[in-house]
């Protein structure tokens, strides 16, 4: 069976971030080509530090792991078929002076011969020589990665199910924006960046909030599942929460909508649920200004 790692030491974002090894930019390529086609790219390495460094560039394929979108990277020397292999590297071995930038052209060379779909590799940056690392048996060096994810046109297949669509807080539901998970399965042979929103609405079909469906711009690796969470989880005191339930002015049965769009051709998922808000927070509120009016009337009327 073949092994699988995930490099706990690289670090994947969306923008670039200064860590031990180096910054990159961009952190994400996003690549549509031809089959046969051979297309140049470059990559910008940004040393912050105040002395001169020494990196080194490697190519590995990486694969969906898990359903929070962390890729798992597979060492080149147990499997570098596909983009890995497509990659040419002008020079695998640089040096950046201090707070400099140095830019890294690259070429993909797609075989005439390739299958239409989505290919997933990351070029690699670390202040140690892979034979380095190979030798010693471990990871001495952090790394950075440039994910680069290829789709080769053609007989593309855009498919994205909907597996389910739930609100993670516990009853009672006294927080609107609380936080709202679905899952998406990606059935097709192409990555797709979901977006859209989800609407909340009260009994009488009065939207009282919406939130972005997809604010991180995740996207979908074939034959994986994706979990998306939406919305907030931070802590609220007892007015907080009081003061928002006075803005919505809610309570009762609520309907959570969610609305997607995928793909080039835009197609559509929708999904909704039922809930109970309970905002009892500003119900005790009420009750207390309630029973404090009904004393001082009571205390008044003796007074007379």
């Amino acid at each position: 069976m073949k092994f699988r790692i995930i490099f706990a030491s690289i670090i994947l974002v969306l923008i670039p971030v200064s860590i031990f090894a180096a910054s990159l930019s961009p952190s994400v390529m996003e690549v549509s080509v031809q089959r046969g086609e051979t297309i140049k790219q470059k990559l910008t390495v940004i040393n912050t530090k105040t002395i001169e460094q020494t990196y080194y560039l490697d190519v590995i394929k990486f694969e969906p792991s898990g359903v929070g979108g962390t890729p798992s990277f597979i060492p080149f020397e147990e499997d570098h078929s596909g983009l890995a292999d497509w990659i040419g590297l002008a020079f695998s071995e640089f040096v950046v002076p201090a707070n400099s930038k140095y830019e890294i052209p690259f070429t993909i060379s797609i075989p005439s011969e390739a299958l239409s779909g989505g290919y997933y590799a990351a070029i690699t940056v670390s202040q140690a020589p892979s034979d380095l690392v190979a030798d010693n048996g471990a990871m001495v060096e952090a790394k950075t990665a440039a994910l680069i994810l290829l789709t080769v046109e053609g007989e593309t297949n855009e498919k994205l199910v909907l597996l389910d669509f739930s609100k993670k807080s516990e009853w009672p539901h006294s927080r609107i924006d609380g936080l709202y998970e679905f899952r998406l399965q990606n059935q097709g042979n192409v990555h797709v960046t979901p977006t859209g929103i989800i609407k909340l609405k009260d009994f009488f079909g009065r939207t009282v909030d919406e939130f972005d469906a997809n604010p991180s711009v995740g996207r979908v690796l074939p034959n994986s599942t994706r979990q998306f969470l939406v919305g907030s989880e931070t802590p609220k005191n007892f007015f907080e929460s009081a003061k928002d339930q006075m803005r919505l002015f809610a309570i009762g049965p609520m309907t959570a909508e969610l609305s997607l769009k995928y793909g080039q051709s835009e197609q559509t998922i929708t999904s909704n649920f039922d809930f109970w808000y309970v905002p009892w927070q500003i119900m005790v509120v009420d009750v207390v200004l309630v029973v404090a009016i009904l004393l001082i009337y009571s205390l008044a009327r003796k007074r007379k």
